[in-house]
């Protein structure tokens, strides 16, 4: 749970620009040292994976690939993901967005440490508008994550047949887990930017991904926008693997 915390609240900090700060296990805010957030990611959870499964199958559906086997089924399958995911991000993007507030917040007050109330909280003082921060480089994220994830995993597939070694489960997962770190490694800026969106007061950052990312470039460095990566490792290479590891066997 704690990595879950940390894998939020350090692309939020600014001028750390740590990939892993030593000192970050040991000097969390109180309240990350909690399950804050925790239920706004569970509920968030299961619309999800419904919606994004359902959009995925029904496109899916739709297309040549579909019901006969088709030489672009690889280019019609990752299509049909990146809708899928699209459109699961924006309709549960709000959780997301309540999430990462309760994640990062300090305060002990009553009306910011649940979800419901966080909501309303950011609705008065920031209007319906706040709930949807950062939903551009979200959804910018999902293309080349899949695309990243995918490809990565079908070179390193390619290269060990191509040397004669047996794809056993074990491999799987290794591969799995290179594609995983490779993608989250592609996309962190953006996660970054995100994050930032998400959590950040009126004013403090621009509207615009494009001209977010330049001021926190200018600002704080490129390097900056991979502060906490170490920690995504954690979260997202095991995760990748062993979904990669389920969907072939």
């Amino acid at each position: 749970m704690r990595f879950l915390k940390l894998s939020v609240f350090l692309p939020t900090q600014t001028a750390q620009g740590e990939f892993f700060p030593a000192h970050a296990c040991t000097t969390l805010p109180y309240s990350l040292d909690r399950f804050a957030g925790n239920l706004a990611s569970c509920a968030r959870l299961f619309p999800y994976s419904a919606i994004a499964t359902f959009t995925y199958q029904s496109a899916l559906f739709r297309t040549p690939a579909g019901s006969i086997p088709d030489k672009y089924q690889p280019f019609y399958r990752g299509a049909c993901s990146v809708m899928a995911g699209s459109i699961a991000q924006v309709c549960t993007y709000p959780l997301d967005v309540v999430r990462a507030n309760l994640t990062v917040n300090t305060s002990r007050e009553p009306a910011k440490s649940e979800i419901i109330p966080m909501m309303r909280h950011m609705v008065r003082t920031e209007g319906w508008r706040s709930l949807y921060k950062g939903l551009v480089p979200t959804v910018l994220c999902v293309a080349p994550f899949l695309a990243t994830q995918t490809g990565t995993a079908n070179a390193l597939t390619l290269f060990l047949t191509s040397r004669h070694v047996d794809v056993t489960i074990p491999v799987v997962v290794g591969v799995g887990a290179v594609a995983g770190a490779a993608a989250q490694t592609v996309v962190y800026p953006l996660d970054t930017i995100r994050r930032r969106m998400q959590t950040s007061s009126p004013g403090q950052l621009p509207d615009s991904t494009w001209q977010a990312l330049r001021q926190v470039v200018r600002l704080e460095r490129f390097r900056s926008l991979y502060s906490g990566i170490l920690v995504a490792y954690v979260k997202v290479v095991p995760a990748v693997a062993v979904g990669m590891t389920t969907t072939r066997e």
